[in-house]
């Protein structure tokens, strides 16, 4: 009697442990997560488009954002990020988020973040993927193979002549450089009279014109114009040679920018006002007109030398008459 009331006992215990294990698990809450990709496009938005080639390349964005990308995120859940190459057939391996990626090709790269959850201990693993977005990646080298096109090539081409005008521009034939079609090129002009190569010291000069606002003028801080030098650079950047300036330089600074923002080293071309041709011709004008007054000056001293120390002869007229000589009287008297 009492080993069946045991047994009725141990039936009842069995009995209520499994109702209590069921019970439990009936009340376990199931884990999602739902992907809100308007809130990763505005993260995404807010971000500059281009990235820097690297091999160890990682997204800015942040766990706390993505949190609130993958709603319902918690702790075990494992997110990741995969991307696509230019060029390439598939997504590249996935990448946990503080593992860097080779990206280091040119072009367009299309990312996309991966979360694996369970929605309950024993069920299996559910994977969710966000939109896709897309980075440009971004060349971070400067621009290269500069040099001064052929409008500077020779000495008399950097050479302003006296009321003539030398054109300053952007174009190849001023500036030589690799990619003209991503280049942009700007200039700014000082004058002086100095002899320079030093950056520092010629930027140190008066600044006459800025390619970028066209301004061949001053001003002080209110806007106010204190300089106009309108008389001998205009607002295209078009240089006048003038009499008063003659021997100043024009240090013309060049600064290219490549679509990514990288600038190259500034490098510069010298021009010189110098005298025009038009005043050399009348100079040498001038010295053929001494020639010959000096010339003609030593003709007259001659002349007037010869009239001084050598006395003509005086010439006889021819009057028709006889002239007796005083031999030939006494000769005619003896005879008679």
């Amino acid at each position: 009697m009492k080993k069946i009331f045991s047994l009725l006992i141990a039936l009842i215990l069995v009995f209520s442990l499994c109702s209590v294990t069921v019970a439990f698990a009936d009340g376990q809450t199931e884990h999602t997560v739902t992907v809100n990709n308007e809130k990763l496009a505005e993260i995404v938005n807010a971000l500059p488009r281009s990235i820097e080639k690297s091999d160890e390349y990682k997204l800015p964005l942040t766990l706390d954002q993505l949190k609130t990308v993958f709603e319902g995120y918690a702790e075990g859940d494992t997110i990741k990020v995969r991307y696509w190459a230019p060029g390439a057939n598939d997504w590249s391996t996935e990448y946990d988020l503080d593992k860097g990626m080779n990206i280091v090709s040119d072009g367009e790269y299309s990312f996309q973040y991966v979360i694996r959850y369970k929605a309950t201990e024993n069920a299996e693993e559910t994977v969710k993927y966000s939109s896709q977005f897309t980075f440009v990646t971004k060349d971070t080298t400067a621009p290269k193979d500069i040099e001064l096109g052929a409008s500077f090539d020779t000495e008399a081409e950097r050479q302003i002549k006296v009321g003539s005008t030398k054109a300053v521009g952007t174009t190849t034939s001023y500036v030589k450089r690799d990619d003209a079609s991503s280049v942009s090129v700007t200039y700014v002009v000082y004058k002086g009279t100095a002899d320079l190569t030093d950056l520092a010291a010629i930027k140190a000069l008066t600044l006459v014109y800025d390619s970028k606002t066209g301004k061949n003028y001053a001003e002080d801080e209110n806007g106010e114009k204190t300089e106009d030098y309108s008389s001998f650079i205009s607002t295209s950047g078009t240089i006048t040679g003038l009499q008063e300036d003659l021997g100043a330089r024009y240090y013309v600074v060049y600064t290219l920018t490549d679509a990514w923002g990288n600038v190259a080293d500034p490098f510069v071309a010298k021009l010189t006002v110098v005298e025009s041709d038009v005043v050399v011709e009348q100079e040498q004008k001038i010295e053929t007109w001494k020639i010959i007054c000096f010339c003609v000056a030593g003709l007259c001293l001659v002349g007037i030398a010869l009239l001084i120390f050598v006395k003509p002869k005086q010439a006889e007229q021819n009057t028709g008459r006889v002239h007796y000589t005083e031999e030939t009287s006494d000769e005619t008297n003896d005879q008679q």
